[in-house]
């Protein structure tokens, strides 16, 4: 799907890092390909996306290329504080032997690109994105869950508690499954596997797969 620029609520997706020239030919292929306003910047600040319009849905790209982790969770800690509903984090340039759980799962990171991704894999994923969806490995999915130390009962943070089956199905979420790869997984159908979701959703009061595997990693054991 490609986005009207003409629309108020056009994208922008922001590209964070001190390779200006890279991100300045990255802005330029993704604004082609997928028709977003780009802005590139060497550090990023709350004032850089205050004055946006606040339907707008930014995407915080941030070069993770010889950055420390403490680095990058003071940036996101400081933009998250202002848009929690529309600012999209994503990471890229990251070493895959970086140990980065804890950013994605504190931040709600919607994205990890890899140095070894290839552009066409890399615009997918974008785009996956801008879609509202996340795209992320199973691997990290599931280390986020498997880390999260909270010790609450998942039953005390659901309205109605979930059953057995319906927290295998959540689980099988959390770690990136699709809805026919949970159906083969338990040897149910798809249209069952979609009906207890929907009562997974309902009973946690989430509205998509990402919120469902964070309420996951904060509650699910």
């Amino acid at each position: 799907m490609q986005h009207d620029i003409t629309d108020a609520s056009f994208p922008i997706i922001y590209i964070v890092g001190p390779n200006l020239l890279q991100n300045q030919l990255l802005a330029l292929c993704l604004e082609k390909e997928l028709r977003v306003e780009c802005t590139c910047l060497a550090d990023l600040t709350v004032e850089d996306i205050g004055d946006k319009a606040p339907e707008r849905v930014c995407v915080l790209l941030l070069d993770c290329f010889k950055r420390k982790t403490a680095e990058l969770d003071k940036c996101l800690e400081a933009c998250s504080t202002t848009r929690t509903n529309t600012l999209f984090p994503a990471l890229f340039n990251v070493d895959p032997g970086d140990r980065i759980e804890k950013l994605v799962h504190r931040h709600r990171v919607r994205g990890i690109f890899y140095q070894e991704d290839t552009r066409q894999v890399f615009l997918k994923g974008m785009q996956t994105i801008l879609n509202g969806d996340m795209w992320l490995s199973r691997r990290i999915l599931s280390e986020c869950v498997l880390s999260s130390k909270k010790a609450s009962d998942a039953d005390n943070h659901a309205s109605t508690p979930l059953s057995v089956r319906e927290k295998e199905v959540l689980r099988l979420v959390a770690l990136g499954l699709s809805n026919d790869d949970i159906a083969e997984k338990m040897r149910l159908s798809p249209h069952t596997v979609k009906t207890h979701i929907y009562h997974v959703y309902k009973k946690t009061g989430v509205t998509n797969r990402l919120q469902a595997t964070l309420w996951a990693a904060n509650y699910l054991c």
